[in-house]
């Protein structure tokens, strides 16, 4: 067998820990930055499901340490993929900035796994870039159109 792909990002924010946090959280702030609908309910066992492009990848909190840590499981919409990935972000003050580093794991081997790992890969730079933009500006940073709060 071979080793566990990974995808690992880092992003640093100019805004306190509780800031980028809420950011994460925020059913009605991810829309902002990172997906074009959202149900999340901020609590270990709780739902982390967003929508992009008409597809709903839906997933559970797995860990949930306020303004240091947040980890959710992620199953993907995509036809003949099985079994949910991990998320997890942690965040780690510096001065009055933040650094955001991104753990993306749990993709499976095969074919359709293989498309998954390289779109994730992919789309991840994009997202916590995204994300830094929406948090120092508190303007959606989203290419396409979100939700209407």
């Amino acid at each position: 067998m071979g080793q566990e792909r990974v995808i690992k990002n880092t992003v640093s924010i100019k805004k306190a820990a509780p800031v980028v946090f809420q950011a994460l959280l925020d059913q009605d702030e991810v829309c902002k930055w990172f997906a074009d609908d959202a149900n999340v309910d901020p609590r270990e066992g709780g739902r982390f499901e967003v929508m992009e492009e008409g597809f709903w990848s839906k997933g559970r909190v797995l860990k949930l340490e306020a303004n240091k840590r947040l980890s959710f499981t992620l199953a993907l919409p995509e036809e003949g993929v099985m079994g949910p990935t991990r998320v997890e972000y942690m965040l780690e003050a510096k001065g009055s900035s933040t650094h955001v580093s991104l753990t993306h794991s749990g993709f499976g081997s095969g074919p359709e796994w293989e498309n998954v790992f390289h779109e994730f890969e992919a789309h991840w730079p994009d997202s916590l870039d995204s994300l830094k933009k929406f948090v120092e500006t508190r303007k959606s940073s989203r290419k396409s159109k979100s939700k209407s709060a």
